[in-house]
């Protein structure tokens, strides 16, 4: 399961949903352009309003957003995608999708994504121990 991927997020209150969804677009556009794949921005609007309406499950978006913006991006871009979905139930759908997906890097409190808890740290396994060396007596002290 990623850690760092919350259970749900709330909605987008309906007098920012313009705005939050400009915000969105503006920054999908962005980033399919970074990845000179810009002339694949309608794919994903047909991907998200699809998947906001129920005509697609949570797992086939993912892998439409992963296959637009690689795996780890898809991930990151989930909880603030899941603002924009009404439907509480596909919302929480899609954020247990990306949890069942792998890690996550969420943004701060103060982000768009909803303020989603910062992601556990990675386990860190003891060092190996050191071999032990053979014991070794000291010398008696001369008289």
């Amino acid at each position: 399961m990623a850690a760092g991927i919350p259970d749900d997020v709330a909605p987008v209150a309906p007098h920012e949903a313009q705005a939050f969804q400009a915000f969105v677009i503006d920054g999908v556009t962005k980033q399919l352009q970074k990845d000179n794949k810009a002339e694949r921005l309608p794919e994903f609007i047909r991907a998200a309003g699809a998947y906001g309406k129920g005509e697609v499950d949570a797992d086939s978006f993912l892998l439409t957003l992963s296959d637009l913006f690689g795996e780890q991006k898809a991930l990151k871009m989930a909880p603030t995608l899941a603002r924009l979905v009404k439907n509480d139930d596909r919302r929480r759908s899609l954020l247990k999708a990306a949890r069942a997906s792998g890690q996550v890097e969420v943004l701060g409190a103060d982000s768009p994504n909803g303020g989603a808890a910062a992601p556990e740290p990675a386990a860190v396994s003891a060092p190996a121990p050191e071999p032990s060396a053979p014991a070794v007596e000291e010398p008696a002290p001369a008289p």
